[in-house]
């Protein structure tokens, strides 16, 4: 295989990596659950005041939103392995690692559900392949392999 060919085929699979980096990111968006969540189901909770009060005495600060995945989910509670919170008071974000907590029913204001925003997701991807483009171009034309056979000069003939 000659050099310039596997040069291009590092760009390309570059490229492939980086394109598949940004569909794998992706963008995600909360949108409202009506009804329960299902088990495994990435969801932030708001809590009404009385809920931030109850769970605050639990988590040591009284939170608007909790996010996590759903373990559990019944008419009385939904069980969550929490990843973030939010303050009623302060709007800081707080980072859990994974704590099982029951959220009572009558704590819950409303339930949202991750999903993954295909149309900003597209963007990203779009993006990137635009991008993987530009550089591969770039690098190209750096290169000098725009053309022609390689040789310099251009004259041909004998010199004088």
């Amino acid at each position: 295989m000659r050099p310039a060919r596997r040069g291009r085929r590092a760009q390309l699979a570059s490229a492939a990596r980086l394109l598949t980096l940004a569909l794998l990111a992706g963008c995600y968006k909360f949108v409202p659950v009506a009804g329960g969540a299902p088990a495994g189901a990435i969801v932030r909770v708001r809590l009404n005041e009385q809920g931030a009060t109850t769970l605050g005495k639990r988590l040591g600060v009284a939170p608007a939103t909790l996010e996590g995945e759903v373990l559990d989910a019944t008419r009385d509670s939904l069980v969550i392995r929490m990843t973030a919170s939010t303050s009623a008071f302060t709007a800081q974000r707080v980072t859990w690692v994974g704590e099982r907590v029951a959220i009572p029913a009558d704590a819950v204001a409303s339930t949202e559900r991750r999903t993954l925003d295909k149309r900003r997701t597209m963007v990203v991807a779009a993006s990137a392949v635009a991008g993987s483009i530009v550089v591969f171009l770039g690098v190209r034309n750096m290169r000098g392999v725009a053309g022609g056979d390689g040789t310099p000069g251009g004259g041909g003939g004998t010199p004088p």
